[in-house]
């Protein structure tokens, strides 16, 4: 792995310092020959859970194409996952006057879980 990233079972992983929407944290990655984080095995997850401590990271999961039909930035299928209870909830969908944005990227929350935000906030982001 490049100086600053951090090795775990054959992949190499970049937690980012700054903020970014998750777009931005996308391009970061893809601009060093990676991308969003793909979370496929549960000791993967806990690495993540464990090395990331108590901040949020935007992950390489997002229903941006289609509402509902969450797929990983390597389009391998979401079968394993640790949603927090009632997520996917897409909490911040527009309304019928045009309010608010719609909950289509994922975060991997300081408690573990997986929550959707809506992909203009800014948080940190994994990269691998």
């Amino acid at each position: 792995c490049l100086p600053g990233w951090a090795l775990f079972q054959g992949s190499c992983y970049l937690f980012s310092s700054t903020n970014g929407t998750w777009q931005v944290a996308r391009n970061n990655c893809l601009a060093q020959g990676a991308d969003l984080v793909v979370i496929s095995e549960q000791t993967e997850q806990g690495y993540l859970v464990h090395r990331g401590g108590s901040v949020r990271y935007w992950i390489g999961l997002t229903d941006q194409e289609r509402e509902g039909d969450w797929r990983w930035v390597d389009d391998t299928p979401l079968t394993l996952t640790f949603w927090n209870r009632w997520e996917p909830n897409n909490l911040f969908s527009p309304t019928p006057e045009g309010k608010g944005e719609a909950e289509n990227c994922a975060q991997l929350l300081e408690t573990g879980l997986w929550n959707d935000e809506p992909c203009g906030f800014s948080y940190t982001w994994i990269c691998e």
